[in-house]
């Protein structure tokens, strides 16, 4: 695990490279371009302190605009090789997972048209 004190913010996870930036004054479209729709939240709805970690047992989330919580779990087993698995970037704060790799973000911290600041993840 990583603690991310500052953002913007770059790190090498596993053999990929995860950057964080933070861009204000966002302006809201309802339609969200698909490339990175996944990769943007709102930024004053993260709390606390943010970690960058691979999964653990037990890991939820309530991917946005699903409607349900998932485990982690079932998920990865639908969609991830097993050797992939505990390489798979997954961002969480004080309330719990927020982002998941190849997956999204959790309903509490999609962007909205009350959002002001985003933060955009890439990984490459």
């Amino acid at each position: 695990s990583f603690v991310i004190s500052d953002i913007p913010y770059e790190a090498d996870f596993f053999d990929k490279k995860l950057s964080i930036a933070l861009q204000e004054n966002f302006s809201y479209h309802k339609v969200v371009h698909k490339e990175y729709a996944g990769n943007i939240i709102d930024a004053c709805k993260l709390s606390g302190t943010i970690i960058l970690r691979n999964r653990r047992d037990g890991d939820r989330i309530a991917l946005a605009g699903r409607g349900f919580t998932s485990r982690l779990k079932v998920l990865f087993n639908e969609k991830v090789p097993l050797e992939e698995r505990g390489r798979v970037a997954i961002l969480s704060d004080d309330k719990g997972i927020f982002y998941v790799e190849g997956f999204g973000v959790d309903e509490r911290v999609k962007v909205d048209e009350n959002t002001k600041s985003i933060i955009i993840i890439a990984i490459s």
